[in-house]
Order: C-alpha cells, then sequence, then structure tokens
C-alpha cells in the first residue's frame, strides 16, 4: 500500500505509488470513533473494512485525493470537509436554542386511530 502518517488534527495519509505517475497522497479524514462505526456498522468485520479502503486508496486521483467519512462510508472528495449542510445547520441553530432537548411543537405523537 505505502506508507502511513497521521494526519492533523484527525485522520491518516497514506502514500502510494499510482500506475504511471508519481506517489500520491491520499488523506483519509476520519476520527478513531468514525473507524470503529465504519467496521462496526458498515462493514462488521475489520478485514472488509480494511479492504475497501485499501480498493478506495487505489483508485484515487490526484483530483480527488481525499477520503471523507460519511454515515459508515468514506467519500472521494476534492477538500479535506464537504460543503455545510444548510438542513444541518438549522438543527444546530434550533439545538443552540433549546439546550435542554425541548422544542416546543416538535416531537413524535401519537393519535388514536380514526373510525372514519
Amino acid at each position: 500500500m505505502g506508507q502511513v502518517t497521521d494526519r492533523e488534527p484527525v485522520g491518516l495519509v497514506v502514500a502510494t505509488a499510482q500506475a504511471r505517475a508519481a506517489m500520491l497522497e491520499v488523506e483519509i479524514v476520519m476520527t478513531p470513533e468514525e473507524w470503529d462505526d465504519l467496521v462496526d456498522i458498515g462493514w462488521g468485520v475489520i478485514e472488509g473494512a480494511v479492504e475497501y479502503v485499501c480498493n478506495l486508496v487505489r483508485e484515487r486521483t490526484p483530483q480527488e485525493r481525499f477520503l471523507v467519512y460519511s454515515q459508515y462510508q468514506l467519500v472521494p472528495h476534492d477538500a479535506p470537509a464537504f460543503p455545510p449542510n444548510p438542513d444541518l445547520i438549522r438543527i444546530q441553530e434550533l439545538a443552540a436554542r433549546h439546550p435542554d432537548g425541548v422544542i416546543p411543537g416538535a416531537g413524535w405523537y401519537a393519535f388514536p386511530p380514526s373510525d372514519d
């Protein structure tokens, strides 16, 4: 595969030889906790997760040399982070205004079945 070093602030950098090219540094952007989720939830076994990551590293190009963690997978990208998600920003704003976790009018409700 190649030499692996730590990536600041989180993740790994893998230096890998590419066919017909010089060495390429692929940056894997994920925390140790995200790795645990990828293995446990995404693959179930470490061997499958390692093979998945190795294949993704081998397929990288200089234009997409980042693998960014997102919901139990690594997504090829041209930058070390995704653009901000406006829906997630809105949820974070709501959560900040209601630190006790209770948002008026929000929640799951059960209604009795209708006889109609």
